[in-house]
C-alpha cells in the first residue's frame, strides 16, 4: 500500500475514550474496512511518532495521531439532495459530511454529479465555486454554466462578494482579531461563544487586501491559516484538530453578494457542539480554584457614613454615593460584593462595587441570604424578571420588542436587557453588573439557546468620549446578524428598523408604546399631528398607520431617513408625513400651522441651531409656543427627562398652557410602559415622566 495522503490529528477528551480504531474510522470515512486493517498490518500508523498495530488502544487526550492513507475505496453511494437556494445561473446545496467535495467529471457515479441529477441540474456544467474537504458539510455554492461559475470566484476574490464562515477552534487569547494566510489574505476573526477549552468563532476572508489572487481553494485556506496561527479546526483531520464525531467544525454561515442575488444566512445545526469536553481549558481562561471555607461565604466590609446608613435606611435609594468616610474601595473591582458598614459598625445593606467615581456602590440587599447564595439569587431574579413580562413573551408575534430586566427595579442594579426583534441587547450602566453579568448569560442561553445576545457598555457618559460605544456579541445563537447590521422590531403589528450596535439609542423608544397606542386610539383619518423631536418617528408610523398627517420635526436627517424607511417597510402612504429636519424651536417660530395633536418629548440638553437648549430653563417657553399651535380640544403628549423634577412637569405645563391661552380640561399621567417597572424614590431608573394634556 503507497500512501498518497498523511493524516494527523489529536485525540480528544471523551468519556468513554474512544479506540484508535474508531478515531481513524472518523477521520477516514472514504477508507473501507479491509482498507482500515491494512493500515494497521503494514504499521501505517502512529501515536506520538511511536509506530503501532494496536487498533484496540486507547490513546490519551491530545495524543497526535498520524497515518498514511491511500485513496478511499468506499463507495458514498445516493446523497440527500437539498437545495438551500437557487438564483439566476446558481444554486446552493446542503453538502452531506463524508461526500467528496470535487466532482470527477469522468466518473459516471460520481456522487457529486449525482446530486445535480437528482436536482434536476446538468451535470455537465454543475461546477463548485469552490472545493470542499470530504469531512466538511453545509451550504455548498455552484454555478449552473461555466461562465457563472467564472463569475462568483471572481466576485468571491474580487471583493464583491463575502461570505462569513463559523468553526469551533480552541480559545485564542483575543477574542477578535486577524490571521494572515500563506497567499497573503487576511482572516479576521470574531469569538461569538466559548464553552470550556473551545470557542465558536466567525471568520471573514480579505481577499482584497492580497497583493495578486486568482482562484482560491477557500476551506483549505481557512483550514491552512488557522492551523498556522495555532488553532486548527476541530475535525481537522490533515492539520492537528481534535478527531470529533460529526466532522468537520467549519461551515459556511452567511453569503452576500453585493452586485447580485446572493445574500442567505443559515444557523449552525443541531449536533454541531461536541456533546463532551474535548480539549483542555488554556490557563488564560481558568478560573482560581475557591478556598474551601467552613462556615458562610466571607464578605468584604466597605466603610460608610452614618449619613449614607440613614439615607440608605428611610428613603430606599439604591445607590451608595462617595462621601469623605467611605474608604477600603480603591483595591476591589468594579462588581465585587460587599457589606456596607457605619463608623461604630453598624450594619448595613450588601452592595456591589461600581468603581471610580461620585457613585461608590449599588445596594444589592438587605438579607444576607441573598448575599452568601449570590449566584442562586442572580438566578432567581433573573426568572423573576422575565416571569413579569410573561404577557410580552405571550404576544411577540405582534409586538416583539420590550424590556426583559430593568435595573434596579428588577433587583439587578446596573443591568438592563432588551427584547429586540430577533436579539437580546444588554446594557451595562453601572460597573456593578460586572460582578453578575455573566450568570445572567448564562441562564438566557439555557432558556433559550437559539437567542443572539449583544452587549453594549455604557459605563460612562458618551459625551466624554470622541465615538459611540460598540456592542460586543455574547452569543450568536442559531441567528445570524452582521455587525453593523439592523434588525427590523415589530409593535402592534408595525415594522420599525432598529439598530443594535452603536451607541446606547438603537431608534426605537420601546417605553413610549402605552402612549402610541393611547394617541393611535384617538387619531383619525385627516387628523394633523405634530412630532416635535421625532427622533426616528414611532410615533409618526403609528398614528399614520391611522389615517392622521403627521409633521415630523428633528434636527437629524439621518433619523428622518429612518423614519421614511419605516413607513415603506409598513406600506403607509408617503403623504401622511411631511420630514421637516429643522431646529424644533424655529420650526414652531416660523410656522403658523396649527395641529389636533402633538407629540413634544425633547432631550434633557441639546445644541440647536440657534442657542443651547436645557430642559430645564427652556421647556416652559417651548411648551407655550407649541400650545399656541394647537387647536382647542386638541391632545398634547408632554414628556421629560430631568432627574430634579423641580418644579413639577404639571406646574410647568398649565403655566405655558395659561400664557398661550389654551384651556385645558383634563391631566392624566403617560409614564413609561409597564416593562419599565418603577422603584419607589428612584428617579434615575425612570426613563421619562409623561403628562397626557386634553382641551377644552
Amino acid at each position: 500500500m503507497s500512501p498518497l495522503n498523511t493524516l494527523q490529528f489529536r485525540v480528544p477528551e471523551e468519556l468513554p475514550a474512544c479506540t484508535l480504531e474508531e478515531l481513524i474510522r472518523r477521520a477516514w470515512p472514504e477508507g473501507t474496512p479491509a482498507q482500515l486493517s491494512a493500515l494497521f498490518a503494514e504499521l501505517a500508523v502512529k501515536i506520538d511518532g511511536e509506530l503501532t498495530r494496536k487498533p484496540a488502544a486507547t490513546p490519551i487526550a491530545g495524543a497526535l495521531i498520524t497515518v498514511g492513507v491511500p485513496e478511499g475505496e468506499e463507495v458514498y453511494g445516493l446523497p440527500d439532495a437539498v437545495d438551500l437556494a437557487r438564483g439566476d445561473g446558481w444554486v446552493i446545496v446542503d453538502k452531506p459530511i463524508g461526500m467528496p467535495g470535487e466532482p470527477v467529471a469522468d466518473d459516471p457515479m460520481d456522487p457529486v454529479l449525482f446530486l445535480a441529477d437528482m436536482l434536476g441540474l446538468e451535470r455537465d456544467t454543475f461546477r463548485p465555486a469552490w472545493t470542499m474537504p470530504t469531512t466538511a458539510g453545509g451550504p455548498w455554492l455552484f454555478g449552473l454554466d461555466d461562465a457563472t461559475v467564472a463569475s462568483l470566484r471572481r466576485a468571491l476574490v474580487g471583493g464583491d462578494a463575502m461570505m462569513t464562515w463559523t468553526a469551533i477552534i480552541a480559545r485564542p487569547p483575543m477574542p477578535r482579531g486577524r490571521w494572515s494566510s500563506p497567499s497573503g489574505v487576511a482572516i479576521e476573526y470574531m469569538t461569538t461563544t466559548a464553552r470550556g477549552g473551545l470557542c465558536e468563532v466567525q471568520l471573514i476572508a480579505r481577499f482584497e487586501e492580497a497583493a495578486s489572487m486568482s482562484n482560491v481553494a477557500l476551506v483549505e485556506m481557512l483550514l491552512e491559516t488557522l492551523s498556522r496561527a495555532g488553532y486548527p479546526v476541530l475535525g481537522d483531520r490533515e492539520r492537528g484538530g481534535h478527531m470529533v464525531a460529526g466532522g468537520l467544525r467549519l461551515r459556511l454561515a452567511a453569503i452576500y453578494q453585493e452586485s447580485g442575488d446572493l445574500a442567505y444566512s443559515w444557523p449552525m445545526p443541531g449536533d454541531w457542539w461536541p456533546d463532551q469536553p474535548v480539549a483542555p481549558v488554556p490557563e488564560a481562561f481558568q478560573k482560581a480554584k475557591p478556598v474551601v471555607e467552613s462556615g458562610p461565604r466571607q464578605i468584604p466590609k466597605l466603610g460608610v457614613s452614618a449619613k449614607t446608613l440613614e439615607v440608605l435606611a428611610s428613603q430606599g435609594h439604591p445607590w451608595v454615593l462617595e462621601d469623605a468616610q467611605i474608604a477600603g474601595r480603591a483595591h476591589l473591582p468594579a462588581g465585587s460584593l460587599v457589606e456596607l458598614s457605619g463608623p461604630n459598625g453598624e450594619q448595613g445593606p450588601f452592595a456591589l462595587i461600581e468603581g471610580p467615581g461620585t457613585l461608590a456602590a449599588r445596594v444589592w440587599s438587605k438579607r444576607r441570604d441573598e448575599a452568601e447564595d449570590f449566584d442562586e439569587e442572580v438566578d432567581i431574579r433573573v426568572d423573576e424578571a422575565i416571569a413579569r413580562r410573561a404577557d410580552f413573551l405571550r404576544t411577540s408575534n405582534t409586538t416583539n420588542t420590550f424590556r426583559l430586566i430593568h435595573g434596579e427595579a428588577d433587583g439587578l442594579p446596573g443591568f438592563y436587557l432588551d427584547r429586540m426583534g430577533s436579539i437580546l441587547r444588554a446594557t451595562l450602566a453601572g460597573g456593578s453588573s460586572m460582578g453578575f453579568k455573566d450568570r445572567v448569560y448564562h441562564n438566557l442561553v439555557e432558556h433559550d439557546p437559539e437567542m443572539i445576545i449583544v452587549e453594549v457598555p455604557h459605563l460612562r457618559d458618551v459625551r466624554e468620549g470622541e465615538s459611540l460605544p460598540i456592542a460586543n456579541l455574547v452569543h450568536r445563537g442559531a441567528g445570524y446578524l452582521k455587525p453593523g447590521e439592523h434588525v427590523v422590531a415589530l409593535e402592534d403589528g408595525l415594522r420599525y428598523r432598529c439598530e443594535p450596535w452603536e451607541g446606547i439609542d438603537v431608534g426605537f423608544f420601546a417605553d413610549q408604546r402605552d402612549n402610541r397606542r393611547k394617541l393611535a386610539a384617538l387619531a383619525s383619518s385627516g387628523q394633523r399631528w405634530l412630532n416635535l423631536f421625532c427622533h426616528t418617528g414611532a410615533f409618526t408610523v403609528a398614528l399614520a398607520a391611522r389615517g392622521a398627517h403627521v409633521t415630523s420635526v428633528d434636527l437629524s436627517r439621518r433619523y428622518l431617513s429612518w423614519l421614511e424607511e419605516s413607513l415603506a417597510m409598513n406600506q403607509l402612504p408617503a403623504n401622511l408625513n411631511t420630514s421637516i429636519a429643522a431646529d424644533c424651536r424655529d420650526y414652531l417660530r416660523d410656522s403658523d400651522e396649527r395641529f389636533d395633536g402633538m407629540i413634544v418629548d425633547p432631550p434633557t440638553a441639546a445644541a440647536g441651531s440657534g442657542a443651547f437648549w436645557s430642559v430645564r430653563k427652556d421647556y416652559e417657553k417651548l411648551l407655550t409656543a407649541c400650545f399656541g399651535r394647537l387647536e382647542p380640544g386638541g391632545t398634547m403628549l408632554v414628556c421629560r427627562n430631568d432627574r430634579k423634577r423641580t418644579p413639577t412637569l404639571e406646574t410647568v405645563v398649565r403655566a405655558a398652557a395659561d400664557a398661550a391661552g389654551w384651556k385645558i380640561a383634563r391631566v392624566e399621567g403617560a409614564p413609561p410602559a409597564g416593562d419599565y417597572p418603577r422603584l419607589r424614590g428612584f428617579t434615575e431608573g425612570d426613563s421619562f415622566e409623561g403628562l397626557l394634556v386634553y382641551g377644552r
